[in-house]
C-alpha cells in the first residue's frame, strides 16, 4: 500500500520525493530506518543533494496560494483607500 501510494506521489512530482514533500514522511522514515531506505524500497533513487525548498512541489503550491491571498488583500486595501478618499472629498 505504501509503495503504491508513494510511487504515485513520485510520478506526480516527477522526481523522488524529499521528506518535506510527503505527509507523514518522518514516521515512515523512522519505521524503515531512514529516508534513503524508504526510497530504496520504493525503487526510487536517493537524490544526490538536498532539494532547495523553493523547488519542492509543496512549496510551490503554498507559494501560489499565499500569492493569491496577498493579491486579494492588496486589492481590498486599495478599495478601502478609494472609499476613504471619496468620503473625504464629499465632506469638503
Amino acid at each position: 500500500m505504501i509503495r503504491r501510494c508513494r510511487c504515485e506521489r513520485a510520478e506526480a512530482l516527477g522526481h523522488a520525493p524529499q521528506m518535506n514533500e510527503v505527509p507523514g514522511a518522518r514516521a515512515i522514515a523512522e519505521r524503515f530506518g531512514g529516508w534513503p531506505r524508504v526510497l530504496h524500497r520504493l525503487g526510487c533513487k536517493y537524490p544526490a543533494g538536498s532539494a532547495r525548498m523553493d523547488r519542492t512541489h509543496r512549496y510551490r503550491e503554498e507559494y501560489a496560494r499565499q500569492q493569491e491571498l496577498y493579491r486579494e488583500e492588496k486589492r481590498r486595501k486599495a478599495e478601502k483607500r478609494v472609499k476613504r478618499k471619496k468620503n473625504v472629498c464629499r465632506e469638503k
